[in-house]
């Protein structure tokens, strides 16, 4: 297995979607699978992952390249950007002719029922996929660490043995695969799909492409849409219910019962104007998702250039400081050598030189565009405004120029 992360994009490579919620480890699975050191969250359930992102190595003689995607009830990106962002990177791959070989989804083991967020998400991705794509789905169950055997495994026959589950998928030709955290376990599944040497092109990516219909109205953005009305539509007779209250407070003269009506009101309004935004960016169509996220695309790329060149100035500032010390050191010598030690200067060589590539590719915010012919475009980017702040703190910006680094490569 040889690792690369800037490998060329190629239509005959091998491309894994891995899907799931967040804390399931799929950005574990994915850095174990590539040979990457793993995230630092461990077990934890924040999200590793706040955009899609690739990792790419070497697999029995063929490239692969998994697709680590952000989880459904993410805690930093609602489920309706998440939606729109999974639906731009498929679009544009069917547009460029990339096909899918399979998709991973990941499931806690521990997890006792499978309802609410999970289940909504497992429905959704059902949705995305379709069942004549069932035969290239591995089902994979992590945290087998943390339950007895017995117990693990009569919670994975009860999900293989539900259709309204995982049954459906199996009897469709789908795997259950249990992911240990070792190497060997994540490369089984890898290995499973590469077996079936099979070209997907899922469902969402049939019905946008059509260009008949919006997201919303898709298998898969129907599920999110109608769960966002649902709850828009119930905040908004607690708004109408509270407003009574308030009224009755006001009449009553009750000052304390006013201000804690007049307080839940106003978030409650927040919360309908959020879900009402939301709803409105799910009936885009095809067309329009691409146009919107190319243009986040561009958006962020500047932020990129921007905290690069900010990172260059402050090494070049640390760099006279440090040429001046040493000849004032040289200067009061008394034959006590000074050593220049600093780590901020040290991380801001290594972010200088590891942002080099891309920095020099897009010094021209015109060339962004270019993005859209290749496959490139469909690398969904999310937003690098907090990363760009820590570059310019002297934090790495590797992390950042990561999707960038593989663009120049395809360009």
């Amino acid at each position: 297995m040889v690792e690369s992360n800037e490998r060329s994009l190629l239509q005959d490579d091998v491309y894994i979607a891995v899907l799931g919620l967040t804390g399931t480890g799929k950005s574990t699975f994915v850095a174990r699978c590539a040979g990457r050191p793993l995230p630092q969250s461990g077990h934890g359930l924040e999200s590793d992952t706040t955009s899609i992102t690739i990792q790419s190595f070497v697999r029995n003689g063929k490239t692969v390249h998994l697709i680590d995607t952000p989880g459904f009830d993410d805690d930093r990106k609602d489920d309706a950007t998440i939606m729109q962002e999974l639906a731009f990177w498929l679009l544009q791959a069917h547009r460029t002719g990339f096909a899918l070989s399979g998709l991973v989804f990941l499931h806690r083991i521990t997890d006792n029922h499978l309802q609410g967020s999970a289940l909504r998400a497992l429905k959704v991705f059902k949705a995305l996929c379709g069942v004549h794509c069932y035969p290239g789905v591995v089902m994979a169950t992590t945290r087998w660490d943390e339950i007895n055997d017995k117990a693990g495994c009569n919670r994975q026959l009860e999900l293989v043995s539900n259709g309204d589950f995982w049954g459906d998928i199996i009897e469709g030709g789908g795997k259950v695969l249990p992911l240990h955290w070792n190497n060997a376990s994540a490369l089984a599944i890898v290995d499973s799909i590469l077996a079936n040497h099979q070209r997907l092109t899922l469902d969402i990516q049939t019905e946008l492409a059509s260009g008949r219909i919006s997201l919303h109205e898709t298998s898969a953005g129907r599920i999110v849409y109608e769960d966002y009305h649902r709850l828009k539509q119930q905040w908004e007779q607690q708004i109408q219910d509270t407003t009574v209250e308030l009224n009755t407070a006001i009449r009553k003269h009750h000052d304390r019962n006013q201000l804690e009506c007049r307080a839940e009101i106003g978030t409650l309004q927040q919360s309908v104007s959020l879900k009402s935004a939301a709803l409105q960016a799910l009936r885009a169509t095809g067309d329009q998702l691409i146009s919107s996220w190319l243009q986040n695309i561009a958006r962020d790329m500047g932020v990129v250039n921007t905290a690069a060149h900010q990172n260059t100035q402050q090494l070049q500032r640390l760099e006279e400081s440090r040429l001046q010390l040493a000849k004032d050191t040289r200067e009061r010598s008394n034959g006590i050598q000074t050593s220049w030690n600093n780590p901020q200067y040290e991380s801001l060589i290594r972010a200088n030189q590891q942002g080099k590539l891309a920095g020099q590719f897009f010094k021209d915010p015109a060339q962004v565009g270019a993005m859209a012919g290749v496959v490139g475009a469909y690398l969904g980017f999310g937003s690098f405004a907090m990363a760009a702040q820590q570059a310019t703190a002297g934090t790495s910006i590797a992390a950042i120029l990561g999707p960038a680094a593989i663009l120049c490569n395809v360009m």
